[in-house]
């Protein structure tokens, strides 16, 4: 297995698109339950790599099998945040790929001048929420019942770090 997480470029649109699919197909981790239509995926990941967004995929050879983006806020008086976002294959989960994503992330928010790096989590995630807590993410609150998964209401619960001094 020849892995390596490099920044996200043109030519890894589908292969992002696929394993979102992927993921979100699972119905368990995601916001989505479906990955976007090719359009989306192509306009979202370009404008992200057009404003040097970060961005970053793990790759099993050419295979997109994981990727991490810092999506900024839209509002100015929050220009200095932004929401993670992270996928991994099943296969591929559990192997430390999603601590170097989530560092070469935030090394690359701090360049780009974001200071607070937010995200939502399923509380029934405990190795996601255990990996973002080893990193330095805290918990900031709950919110009860926001999200419908097959199960029925959950909550999300809402973590962040603070990137500056």
């Amino acid at each position: 297995m020849e892995l390596a997480i490099v920044p996200i470029v043109e030519e890894h649109i589908d292969g992002f698109g696929h394993s979102l699919d992927t993921i979100a197909r699972e119905r368990r981790w995601l916001g989505a339950f479906e990955g976007f239509t090719p359009d989306f995926t192509h306009e979202f990941v370009t404008g992200m790599i057009e404003k040097n967004h970060p961005f970053f995929v793990v790759l099993d050879g050419e295979t997109v099998v994981g990727w991490v983006f810092i999506h900024p806020a839209r509002l100015p008086v929050s220009a200095h945040v932004g929401d993670l976002v992270m996928g991994l294959l099943k296969d591929y989960r559990g192997q430390g790929l999603g601590t170097k994503l989530i560092q070469v992330a935030i090394e690359k928010a701090k360049i780009t001048g974001l200071m607070r790096v937010e995200l939502q989590v399923f509380p029934h995630n405990t190795a996601a929420i255990a990996l973002y807590e080893k990193v330095g993410f805290r918990h900031e609150g709950t919110r009860a019942k926001a999200a419908k998964l097959d199960e029925g209401y959950v909550d999300m619960l809402m973590m962040a770090i603070w990137l500056g001094d």
